[in-house]
């Protein structure tokens, strides 16, 4: 058994330590490099990820793959070159250069925000950019910038905005932007002796298309009626699809109510003409509705109530023509919701009675038979007229 002195013992233990603690450092440096090179693979083939890396000189150190793409300099074209030279509009040039040395200088960081760069055609480029700041091995300064393409999210805002404001079929604005427009004007209004008019239109017999030749013809036949309606108007007013197959028309600044019928006439007849589809010629008309401002109410969305009581006029009347608001629409509309409301008590409570009238044979001077009537028996009006429900 070989037995050591105590301070060869202790010299031992030692070297044993060191050795176990060399072990661990190198275990330690061997994890940290596997750890950077994963790192450094992931930033390198990042598709989505722009990241490029700067010295204190705002030289390029590091161009990752999704910079090249979103930029359009290849690794070799931007390493060696300087960020205010290659991705930097130039009118911001001297406010980035001054960012970049306010954060080595002063230690002020540059904060993320949504930034317009350009790419090497020069190009607009959106993206989300956020800085990162670390001194190297050598304690010398580096910005690393990660830079998120915004081109599809933009894109998508843009589409939005469209699908917001406008009628996807016909490309006309919708009903949204037709009531901000008319709320804006009627709020806006500087002369009394200026009208603005609204011009609600529905198509006659286009249920007819619709149902005997699909919805595809119905909605080709919508397109064609934009057009048209698009060469009636005048530069400054306003065309909406306002749904289905109504559409509405804001006439702005007319000297005179009249001038407002104009616009409606020719309406009527540029859609008189046939409608050439599928081989062969479609025939629709429209009934228009027109209320003035300030004339028959300051609100918006009175005037287009009004303008949509006066079109069922004229649908009612005679269909393929116009017709303007009058109180006495209004008037009617009251009394038939009124009716249909009082109907309904009537119905619960059992106010209808069945009466039997004879029919009878002039000329033989004798009854042949009779027929059913029913009769409404009001609570306070009494028996109610047929007449009241011819309106």
């Amino acid at each position: 058994m070989n037995i050591l002195p105590p301070k060869e013992n202790l010299k031992k233990e030692l070297e044993e330590k060191v050795f176990k603690l060399e072990r661990q450092l190198l275990d330690i440096e061997k994890t940290a490099t596997n750890e950077k090179h994963v790192f450094q693979q992931v930033m390198e083939n990042s598709e989505a990820i722009s990241v490029q890396g700067y010295n204190e000189e705002h030289v390029v150190i590091y161009w990752n793959k999704a910079s090249e793409k979103i930029y359009g300099y290849s690794n070799d074209e931007a390493i060696d070159k300087k960020l205010e030279d290659l991705i930097i509009p130039p009118p911001a040039k001297e406010m980035v250069k001054k960012a970049v040395d306010d954060w080595i200088e002063n230690d002020i960081p540059v904060p993320s925000s949504e930034l317009t760069l350009i790419d090497k055609n020069g190009n607009s480029v959106e993206v989300f950019s956020q800085h990162v700041a670390i001194r190297n091995n050598s304690n010398d300064f580096e910005m690393y910038c990660m830079d998120i393409d915004l081109g599809e999210i933009k894109k998508r805002e843009e589409e939005l905005k469209i699908f917001a404001h406008f009628d996807t079929l016909t490309g006309l604005t919708n009903r949204t932007v037709f009531m901000d427009r008319l709320s804006q004007l009627v709020n806006t209004r500087k002369s009394k002796d200026i009208y603005q008019a609204v011009l609600f239109i529905d198509l006659d017999k286009f249920k007819e298309v619709n149902d005997s030749m699909g919805h595809s013809v119905g909605d080709e036949l919508l397109i064609l009626v934009a057009t048209r309606l698009k060469d009636v108007i005048r530069q400054g007013d306003t065309l909406s699809r306002f749904g289905g197959d109504e559409f509405t028309i804001l006439l702005e600044n007319i000297e005179k109510p009249l001038t407002a019928s104009v616009t409606a006439q020719k309406v009527n007849e540029i859609l008189r003409e046939p409608f050439h589809l599928q081989h062969q010629n479609f025939y629709i008309t429209s009934s228009i509705g027109i209320s003035i401002f300030p004339d028959d109410s300051s609100e918006a969305e009175e005037l287009l109530q009004y303008a949509d009581s006066a079109m069922y006029k004229a649908k009612d009347k005679a269909k393929d023509t116009f017709e303007f608001y009058t109180k006495e629409l209004s008037t009617l509309a009251m009394e038939k919701i009124s009716t249909v409301n009082s109907l309904r008590h009537a119905i619960k409570n059992e106010e209808f009675e069945l009466y039997y009238q004879a029919q009878t044979d002039a000329r033989l001077k004798q009854t042949i038979g009779a027929e059913a009537l029913i009769r409404w028996n009001h609570p306070t009006k009494g028996l109610v007229s047929p007449l009241n429900f011819s309106r």
